[in-house]
């Protein structure tokens, strides 16, 4: 006489499964989070390249100054850090510039949630402490008339010839994970061996006569 295979579990069986199914979870899931967050800096960092390239590319075709505006406390979008390309004309005084228009098809492209700008300056830039205020020593752009959008923004600005304005110095944006709260950065992921710094940092890096972008990890600006 044949045996009946088991094809079943018991109950002990499955708690016992279940359990280890919730460990591997509990387990996973701090890494996962860190994967994705790391991520979300990475793709900022990239959108950002894409809008320097493309206004660097408009500047030249259209031989006028373009700006990529830097709406770092995400006041058009949400909270969240976006940016945006437009036409802008010097003011006469240094890094000033007044907004003309916005290039054609231009709209506010956000750097997506998660990560946050929080600096950006000639020469060198360092992520400010958690809690204090994003660092901004570049271009400044004001709408004539009104406080439209968020007016005046900080911007990167390329010349006719693709090139940054004057006064053409290497210019730096960095990154983190973060939220913004005011004009202030607060870190979602800090360094342990320093809490007040973020513990993923990524920054660009213009040149201000080619107009290339490179991509660097956290460190001082040079």
């Amino acid at each position: 006489m044949k045996r009946m295979n088991k094809t079943h579990f018991t109950l002990i069986e499955l708690l016992v499964v279940m359990a280890l199914g919730i460990m591997l979870i509990a387990i996973g899931l701090p890494a996962f989070n860190q994967m994705i967050t790391g991520g979300t800096v990475t793709n900022a960092a990239n959108t950002l390249k894409g809008g320097l390239e493309q206004a660097q590319s408009q500047a030249i075709t259209q031989r006028r100054y373009v700006a990529l505006l830097l709406d770092y406390k995400g006041t058009n979008n949400g909270g969240t850090p976006a940016i945006r390309t437009c036409y802008v004309t010097p003011t006469g005084s240094d890094n000033s510039f007044s907004f003309f228009n916005y290039t054609p098809a231009s709209r506010w492209i956000s750097l997506g949630k998660g990560a946050i700008i929080t600096g950006a300056s000639f020469n060198s830039v360092n992520a400010p402490a958690t809690n204090s205020e994003v660092k901004t020593n570049i271009y400044t752009v004001s709408s004539t008339g009104n406080a439209e959008e968020g007016f005046p923004h900080r911007a990167i600005v390329f010349n006719a010839y693709g090139a940054l304005a004057a006064p053409a110095e290497v210019t730096y944006i960095s990154l983190a994970e973060g939220v913004m709260s005011g004009n202030n950065v607060v870190y979602t992921n800090v360094d342990p061996d320093n809490p007040s710094r973020p513990a993923n940092e990524m920054k660009l890096k213009i040149n201000p006569f080619t107009g290339k972008i490179n991509i660097e990890l956290g460190g001082d600006g040079e």
